[in-house]
């Protein structure tokens, strides 16, 4: 026995899965340091005093770049697909990004081309906006601004970076970098206890952090913050005697109290290996989790990540596509190289549910001329490398790319742009639903530069450092708070403006008034899928194309999703709906609900004050198919070929040889190159829809089904009969079957229309009779049509088609005496086959389409009488076997690469059904199977077989 098709199923399973990447998770995860720091006493905020204005040049010690790396293993490297936009091309209503907020911020104290912007909302109108010399705080969402001066608010000397940053909790951290002269710089971690806090400028206390505090000595400098779950954490490059790094996380609670509890991990190992020693990036992240992910580079081609668990710390390399961290130059319009300031540091990162990117700039390398940025995604699960993408423009650089998520995984983008024809300029994207790394994003200019920072004394002329992006905390928490930098009107730290943007898409825009909206995310699987949606949304949006986003006022009711049962993509590929699956944004464990299957149509009972996504989930198709092929043995008084405009008359120029077989059928051959017979003089005259019956052939000859006769019935419409009643139009398989006919080209023709010298016409030649049908056009048409026969003395008829316009006809022979209809066939496909004198034949026919994960059991009709018992082969293709040598003439064997054969007992005479199952498995979607079967039956023929026609069987999931 051959192995079963279930057994095919699982062998077929067995190959398509790829093998899965192993984790390289560490044995023992490293432990974390700790540490206390007692509160510091912070005074009452007074006036904020100018400071004097300066121009901030740093030492290069804030470089801190990595040698190129040779190339590492292959990975894939995709440059993503970008488009440049001074306004987002976007324009359909909630699609379209949106600029909510979008302003400057010069705050108090002094600008600096360095920039080095940080903003947060802690809640929807109390924010903080930091920069490296400057701050400013928000009671209003961010349109105005009211400076803080960091260099007078917490007493003398403070130096330079900043950071600011809010928990879920309501507590807020304004981190400043102090320098005391001679003695080491320092962080100074300020606490605003609520949002009203931090838009006042109130601040309860401070902890002072210096590298001391870790156990080593050194300047802390090149801060990042970030949130996740309990915990605050940051990080710091720590510059002394050698170049070393420190990550550290305080529980959001202890900040409210008068001693903070920290956890840290150290690194004085700048060579690479352990914690490694570069420059820390945190996943900025808008889901509740326990764990915090960062990553260095440990050189051009390998990247270090590190995921900070209740566990501890595991470290994981992963290897990269090269890029460079050399010679980042590209000279503005005025000649100056703006890009002097960029490293190969870090400075984007994200979290998401199922995914871990880093964002950083790599200069020219390859085939990309100018600096760009590098995005290297993996997946959570194991940290194993997704892709890395480049985002790049061939008449500009991009750098400082910042990055964070909001709560459906979307992300925003922050980023310089200059270089070429274009000053240094602040930009934005938005990797989503509408636009990703697959299908390509648009860099939205938010502003524009119109100058470079002035060249220092060393030649080099500094423009930023880094940028940020946070999740804003509005109810739906779908946009973003983004910082950036342009520098305008002059080459000064006071020509240096920084900006504020509270940004994302449309239908997610902030709560307007009494209001409360919950938006509606509307997916597929795949994209592109059109939904119909009741009622409109507030933007006046319904139903479109996956993805799109609508927007209700919270409380709507009975909001109705309709997915169509199939569709097609724009590759012609067919897809079947399977089911909704559907979440609240957020929700408490962040999974989908599956709605049942097959139902297409979904109702929103009541939307929340949280964003809704909907999924309508679709499997590839195809359409189940099953069609007969070639003839049963002992074969068919008939056999026929139905053409209409969806399998087009392909017999043109062909004809076929109908030879008298001594079992009283025809052995019919296949002619490729017939002649028409020019003497041609006879004409009948017929009209439209004429037969003229008992025409004489001036020969006996003798004619399966109707015995020796001497003359026939022709038919205006393309037939030649033994006792046909009258004339017929309509060409149908049941009349074919139940009269004695030759169906030369049987379609509504009319000979009356025909041109000049056309028509039927009936020719006796010394060596045959022929009957053509010249040039005659079908009804209600000009077409032509030319087929001609010719009866000769021997009993052969020979059938000749010359032009043949028809779009719909019927083409065959019948005695007239077949019970069951023997299936239509593709003549041109077989050289020759045989006939029987009119019995009925062994017909193999399918109960019900091939539908994956339902019964398609076979039938057996009309087996011999004398059946013992029989089989249905089963195989993966066709074949033409002939079995005459073996003692079944006019019988062949039709499956090749045979799988299983199913068994069925005897005695033969009435319907036989055979069980027939198809797994409920898509890796059989478009597997065509063929089938044949066979009888053992004394009598039938020498060899004492039954063979049925075969079977086509193509699964499918689709009727």
């Amino acid at each position: 026995m051959k192995p079963s098709l279930l057994l095919l199923g699982a062998l077929a399973g067995s190959v398509l899965l790829a093998p899965t990447a192993v984790a390289q998770t560490p044995q023992s995860p490293l432990q974390p340091f700790t540490g206390t720091v007692r509160a510091t006493p912070v005074p009452p905020a007074g006036p904020d005093l100018a400071a004097p204005p300066r121009h901030m040049v740093e030492s290069d010690h804030k470089r801190g770049g990595y040698v190129d790396a040779p190339i590492g293993p292959a990975n894939a490297l995709r440059s993503v697909p970008v488009e440049l936009a001074t306004l987002e091309p976007l324009g359909g209503a909630a699609e379209a990004k949106q600029d909510f907020v979008e302003t400057a911020v010069i705050g108090s104290g002094s600008r600096s081309t360095v920039g080095e912007p940080s903003a947060t909302m802690a809640d929807a109108s109390n924010g903080f906006y930091t920069g490296n010399h400057h701050a400013a705080r928000t009671t209003d969402g961010g349109s105005n601004w009211t400076g803080v001066n960091p260099a007078t608010r917490f007493g003398s000397g403070f130096c330079c970076d900043q950071r600011v940053i809010t928990h879920p909790s309501g507590v807020s951290i304004w981190l400043l970098q102090y320098s005391n002269g001679s003695g080491p710089d320092t962080h100074k971690l300020a606490v605003a206890e609520t949002p009203a806090a931090l838009g006042s400028n109130t601040f309860a206390r401070s902890f002072d952090f210096a590298a001391t505090n870790f156990g080593i000595t050194g300047d802390l400098d090149f801060p990042d913050v970030a949130v996740a779950g309990d915990f605050f954490y940051f990080a710091s490059n720590v510059f002394g005697a050698s170049f070393n790094a420190v990550v550290y996380r305080i529980r959001a609670a202890d900040f409210l109290t008068g001693n903070v509890s920290f956890s840290f991990f150290r690194a004085t190992n700048p060579g690479g290996g352990g914690l490694g020693g570069g420059s820390y990036r945190f996943t900025q992240t808008a889901i509740d989790t326990d764990t915090m992910y960062f990553a260095e580079h440990r050189n051009t081609s390998r990247i270090a990540l590190f995921r900070w668990g209740p566990s501890g710390l595991s470290i994981f390399e992963r290897d990269v596509p090269q890029w460079s961290a050399s010679n980042y130059v590209d000279t503005c319009p005025d000649g100056v190289d703006w890009l002097s300031r960029a490293d190969s540091r870090i400075t984007g990162g994200y979290q998401t549910l199922e995914e871990v990117g880093f964002m950083w700039t790599s200069s020219a390398v390859g085939n990309i001329t100018r600096p760009h940025v590098r995005v290297a995604r993996f997946k959570k699960s194991d940290l194993s490398l997704i892709r890395v993408q480049t985002l790049n423009f061939g008449d500009t650089s991009l750098a400082y790319p910042a990055v964070a998520p909001n709560i459906a995984g979307h992300l925003g983008i922050t980023l310089a742009m200059g270089g070429g024809t274009r000053f240094p300029s602040y930009c934005t994207a938005l990797v989503d639903d509408i636009q990703n790394f697959q299908r390509g994003l648009t860099i939205t200019i938010e502003r524009s530069g119109d100058d470079t920072p002035a060249v220092a004394a060393d030649g080099e002329a500094r423009f930023g450092d880094y940028f940020t992006v946070t999740t804003a905390p509005h109810s739906d928490r779908m946009t973003f708070i983004g910082t950036g930098l342009a520098q305008r009107g002059g080459s000064g730290g006071s020509n240096s403006e920084p900006r504020f943007q509270h940004w994302g898409r449309a239908a997610f825009q902030p709560n307007a008034g009494p209001l409360n909206f919950a938006g509606l995310i509307v997916k597929s699987e795949p994209a592109g899928v059109p939904i119909d949606m009741t009622p409109f949304d507030f933007l006046g949006g319904a139903g479109d194309t996956t993805p799109f986003y609508r927007k209700f006022v919270a409380g709507t009711a009975s909001i109705q999703l309709t997915a169509p049962a199939q569709f097609t993509d724009g590759n012609g590929q067919l897809f079947r709906f399977v089911r909704w699956r559907t979440k609240s944004v957020p929700d408490e464990d962040l999974s989908f609900a599956s709605r049942p299957v097959g139902q297409r149509t979904f109702i929103i009972s009541d939307i929340g004050s949280f964003s809704d996504i909907c999924v309508a989930d679709y499997e590839e198709a195809s359409r189940a198919n099953a069609e007969r092929y070639g003839v049963a043995c002992p074969p068919s008084g008939a056999f026929y070929e139905l053409f209409d405009t969806g399998s087009p008359f392909d017999l043109a120029n062909k004809g076929i040889i109908l030879t008298p077989e001594r079992s009283g059928g025809w052995q019919v051959a296949v002619d490729p190159s017939p002649f028409l017979d020019q003497r041609i003089a006879n004409n009948l005259n017929l009209g439209d829809d004429v037969l003229a019956a008992g025409v004489s052939l001036g020969f006996a000859v003798n004619i399966p089904g109707a015995g020796s006769v001497s003359t026939v019935d022709v038919d205006s419409n393309g037939r030649l009969g033994w006792g046909l009643s009258s004339s017929d139009f309509s060409e149908s398989v049941g009349e074919f079957l139940a009269e004695n006919m030759l169906a030369v080209v049987w379609d509504d023709l009319n000979p009356s229309a025909a041109v000049a010298g056309g028509g039927v016409y009936f020719d006796q030649t010394p060596q045959y009779t022929m009957c053509t049908w010249l040039r005659v056009p079908e009804f209600n048409t000009s077409n032509e049509n030319t087929v001609q026969v010719r009866f000769f003395r021997s009993g052969i008829i020979e059938v000749s088609w010359r032009d043949v316009a028809s779009t719909d006809s019927l083409v065959g022979f019948s005695t007239g005496l077949s019970a069951r209809d023997p299936g239509g066939m593709n003549l041109g496909a077989f050289a020759s086959f045989i006939t029987g004198p009119g019995q009925t034949e062994m017909i193999l026919n399918s109960a019900a389409l091939p539908i994956l994960g339902q019964a398609s059991n076979f039938q057996v009709f009309d087996a011999p009488a004398s059946t013992q018992f029989g089989v249905v082969n089963l195989g993966l293709s066709a074949a033409n076997l002939p079995l005459a040598a073996i003692g079944a003439p006019g019988c062949s064997g039709y499956v090749g690469n045979q799988l299983d054969g199913l068994p069925f007992a005897g005695p033969g005479g009435s319907t036989i059904t055979v069980p027939f199952a198809i797994p409920n498995n898509l890796d059989f979607l478009g597997l065509e199977l063929f089938a044949q079967a066979l009888a053992v039956a004394p009598g039938t023929n020498v060899l004492g077989l039954a063979a049925s026609n075969g079977q086509k069987l193509t699964l499918g999931n689709l009727p």
